[in-house]
């Protein structure tokens, strides 16, 4: 598991991906009727270090979160790195209007950034 402000993609961009690591973007529509599809596409990956990229997320329903979260969970118990990056507003408010923290889906909020990171705006 990673330690610090390192991230599971920013490893993997550092270094040659060696097998066991899988990056996927999630669908747009993750209604309940797309949930066997995330289901099996996560399974199918269960021995990977699994990064999954959320930017294109539009639609996200209850049953796809429990899946993640079951996912999520999963990896962290048997030791495996598990990461949601760049989650789409839209995935973020659907996770905030059920009360579900991101940290929960192994993903950080819109606008946050590690500790080392300087703020240049101001």
């Amino acid at each position: 598991m990673l330690g610090g402000g390192e991230s599971i993609r920013d490893i993997a961009k550092m270094t040659e991906p060696a097998a066991g690591y899988c990056e996927i973007t999630l669908e747009p529509k993750l209604a309940s009727i797309a949930a066997p599809g995330l289901y099996a596409q996560l399974s199918a990956h269960r021995a990977d270090t699994l990064v999954l990229n959320a930017s294109k997320v539009e639609q996200i329903g209850v049953l796809c979160m429990q899946i993640l979260v079951a996912a999520c969970q999963t990896w962290r118990d048997e030791g495996k790195d598990f990461e949601i990056v760049e989650p789409s507003e839209v995935f973020c408010k659907s996770t905030e209007t059920v009360g579900l923290p991101l940290s929960l889906l192994g993903a950080e909020e819109i606008g946050s950034k590690p500790d080392d990171v300087e703020d240049l705006s101001s």
